[in-house]
């Protein structure tokens, strides 16, 4: 989202399963290159602020979220085309989330 135009949309959309729960996101930015995608939840990426000077960050943020999603059993992932956007995901089992429900109402 932070590379999208001040103008794009963002498209949120949930997927519920019998096994997970599916949170996706679509932005309509500049892309991802192909031989960067796989770097993108690594500690301290910043893939795209080379490109654009204004855009800040300490490139911790999807690494973060790769953290949490896997302390849920869960994991993360994106799909992206140059010049057209990404969709990022990110999958928790069902199991994992009635357990952290009992947690928080103990």
């Amino acid at each position: 989202m932070k590379f999208s135009p001040l103008s794009g949309k963002i498209a949120l959309r949930l997927q519920v399963n019998p096994e997970n729960v599916v949170f996706e996101i679509q932005d309509h930015g500049p892309g991802i290159a192909p031989l960067d995608i796989d770097k993108i939840f690594d500690k301290f990426s910043r893939n795209g602020s080379k490109d654009n000077g204004a855009l800040k960050g300490s490139g911790l943020g999807l690494s973060i979220v790769k953290s949490i999603a896997e302390r849920h059993h869960g994991k993360v992932w994106a799909v992206s085309t140059l010049g057209k956007g990404s969709t990022f995901f990110l999958q928790v089992p069902i199991t994992q989330i009635a357990r952290t429900e009992k947690e928080i109402a103990s």
